[in-house]
C-alpha cells in the first residue's frame, strides 16, 4: 500500500510503501505472489521518488534476520535467513526491498527511510493469524491455557500500534536518511 504523505503542508514531499502483510500463516498460500509484492512496488515508486525528490520510507520487519543467531539483534548483525524455505518469501522478499531502497539510494541521492518493525500488535489483529500476542489473547478468551514457546527463554520486543505510528512519523520528520529498529523494551 502506497501511502502519500506529500498532501500535508511540508517543504519536503513523502511517501511510503507500507504493503505486505505481517509475517503470519496466511501467506503461505501464494508463496510467489507473495514474495513479488515486496519487488515490484520498490522498482516502481523509486524513479517516481527521484523525479519529485521526495523523502521515502519502506517498512521492513525484523525477518529479515530469519532465524537468528544472535540475540537480541544488534545494527551490525546480518542475519541468518534460508534462502529455499517456506517462509523465505518474507524474510527474502523483505531483504530485497531493503537492497533495492538502498541501492536507489547509493546511485540516485534519494532522501530513505527504512523502518524494521518488530512485534507490534492493536485492536484490530485476527485471533488467528498464528503470532504471539493474538495466540494469548486468544487462548485467555477461550480459557485455553496460554502457550509458551521454546523453553521459555527466548525474549520479545511487543510494542503497541500507535507507538509503531508515532516512530514512523518521528523517522520520515528527522533530518537524514537512515535505517531504524522500531520496537519497545
Amino acid at each position: 500500500m502506497l501511502l502519500d504523505l506529500s498532501v500535508c503542508a511540508r517543504a519536503v514531499p513523502r511517501g511510503a510503501e507500507l504493503g505486505s502483510f505481517v509475517s503470519s500463516p496466511s501467506f503461505v498460500h501464494s508463496l510467489f505472489s507473495f514474495c513479488s509484492l515486496f519487488f515490484f512496488p520498490p522498482k516502481k515508486l523509486h524513479p517516481q521518488h527521484q523525479r519529485t525528490r521526495a523523502r521515502f520510507l519502506l517498512t521492513s520487519t525484523s525477518e529479515v534476520y530469519g532465524d537468528p543467531l544472535e540475540h537480541p539483534q544488534t545494527e551490525s548483525y546480518w542475519g541468518n535467513v534460508n534462502p529455499i524455505g517456506e517462509r523465505s518469501c518474507y524474510d527474502e522478499g523483505k531483504r530485497a526491498a531493503e537492497c533495492l531502497t538502498f541501492d536507489y539510494r547509493r546511485e540516485h541521492g534519494l532522501d530513505v527511510r527504512v523502518c524494521r518493525i518488530f512485534n507490534t500488535y492493536g485492536p484490530r489483529m485476527a485471533l488467528d493469524d498464528g503470532r504471539v500476542v493474538s495466540n494469548f489473547v486468544a487462548q485467555a478468551l477461550t480459557g485455553q491455557p496460554m502457550t509458551v514457546y521454546g523453553d521459555g527463554q527466548q525474549t520479545r520486543s511487543f510494542q503497541y500500534v500507535s507507538d509503531l505510528i508515532a516512530g514512523m512519523v518521528a523517522v520520515m520528520e528527522g533530518t537524514r536518511d537512515i535505517l531504524v529498529f522500531l520496537f519497545v523494551f
